[in-house]
């Protein structure tokens, strides 16, 4: 593809618009801080996070500390359950019923 068949192709007048991410990611926290406080007044407790970590990538581990500091800096408490990568593969079985 040459230059002049792209040139050709893009819109002959675009607009950009910078978004103040800073800005409006402090206005949605605080939304959901009176969410969660209005949660809390109406159920009487509090909501938490749960994250189920299966292994230990280090991307998975930055991604889910990061939703940890999150919610906990809106009023969530949270709690991050690891597990092996290779669970045992022996089934989990119910006790026999009593006869």
């Amino acid at each position: 593809m040459t230059v002049a068949s792209v040139e050709s192709r893009a819109p002959a007048a675009t607009s950009a618009r910078v978004l103040e991410g800073r800005g409006l990611a402090a206005e949605i926290r605080a939304g959901v801080r009176r969410q969660v406080a209005a949660f809390k007044r109406r159920y009487g407790s509090n909501p938490t996070l749960a994250a189920v970590m299966v292994g230990r990538e280090l991307a998975s581990s930055v991604y889910v500390q990061q939703i940890v500091r999150t919610s906990e800096a809106v009023g969530v408490p949270s709690r991050v359950i690891e597990l092996p990568r290779n669970p045992c593969a022996t089934p989990a079985r119910s006790p026999a019923p009593d006869s």
